[in-house]
């Protein structure tokens, strides 16, 4: 989606900003999140300048979330822990995947964690939490000074795969706690999670490798028919501030509204991105006609005649 070298190390300035933020202001009770976030970003590091193997870099991902699904939650329901397990690491993954746009990725982070911190204040008046979270934020925020549109900065994937595992840490530790239920996080983080999830899948079944590098997010969709970086960017911020506030405003309804919420907002997700299916296919079509009438433009300018299967200069 650029041209250009742009540098792509961004993220270790998130990193190293989230880290002293957090010593700072005393969250260091968080130690283990610290120590995981930081070997993720390392080993992520490495694949930046080297281009790892998939399955170095997914290895290291498992054993990272692993060791945080042990000590937080345990093995002994091991159902509960495959699927902790899983949740993290596609987390970790799916951000990276998002990580293709100016301001996009950063964006994500600041509306996602100012969510966190809302919630777990109003929820459980946990100013451990609240703190945290808003370290993230400030980092992301410093960040995007160089990252917005012409982006001078990438956060690369020491950047996003830390920032998503921290992102599925802070989700999973909050519904432990009771600040929140199991769905908030989902649909705090839904702009991200429904773009990648659904963009994985229909590759998925259409035999295509998913750990290609690929441009057919729908971020990337409306980038390439014709939408401008800060145009797709603030689209996506929209649908993260309607995301958040959903989420927040949901939290103390009843079963029956959030059910309702829920459904409502995942149908209005779903016509949307048919929306852009549907104008994809479109614009396709018009680059394939546009494309073949210009091949017959050319013949025709160059006095070539079709005959048979052959082509015959006159």
């Amino acid at each position: 989606m650029h041209k250009g070298v742009i540098p792509r190390f961004g993220g270790i300035g998130i990193i190293l900003g989230i880290t002293v933020g957090w010593l700072m202001l005393g969250v260091d009770s968080w130690w283990l999140l610290l120590l995981l976030g930081l070997s993720i970003a390392f080993i992520s590091f490495l694949d930046d300048l080297y281009q790892l193997p998939v399955w170095i870099r997914l290895a290291a991902q498992f054993i990272m979330s692993a060791v945080f699904v042990y000590f937080e939650f345990g093995f002994s329901v091991f159902s509960l822990a495959a699927l902790l397990l899983i949740s993290i690491v596609w987390m970790v993954n799916l951000y990276n995947f998002m990580d293709g746009l100016d301001g996009l990725a950063g964006g994500m982070a600041v509306f996602g964690f100012s969510t966190f911190a809302v919630a777990a204040y109003l929820a459980a008046n946990d100013i451990v939490m609240l703190k945290a979270a808003f370290v993230v934020v400030a980092a992301t925020l410093a960040f995007l000074r160089w990252n917005m549109h012409p982006a001078r900065l990438f956060l690369g994937d020491v950047g996003s795969t830390s920032i998503g595992f921290i992102a599925a840490a802070f989700s999973f530790y909050g519904w432990r706690e009771g600040m929140w239920p199991f769905w908030f996080p989902v649909v705090v983080f839904m702009p991200f999670i429904a773009d990648a999830t659904v963009t994985l899948l229909k590759r998925f079944f259409n035999g295509e490798n998913i750990w290609q590098a690929h441009n057919k997010h729908y971020y990337q969709r409306l980038a390439r028919m014709g939408w401008s970086h800060p145009s797709v960017s603030i689209a996506y911020y929209v649908a993260m501030a309607c995301s958040a506030a959903l989420a927040v405003l949901l939290l103390g309804s009843s079963f029956a509204i959030q059910l309702i919420g829920l459904g409502s907002f995942a149908v209005l997700i779903s016509v949307v991105f048919m929306l852009i299916d549907w104008r994809w296919h479109r614009f396709q079509t018009q680059g394939i006609s546009q494309s073949q009438r210009s091949v017959q433009n050319f013949e025709a300018d160059e006095g070539f005649v079709k005959e048979s299967n052959s082509v015959i200069p006159l």
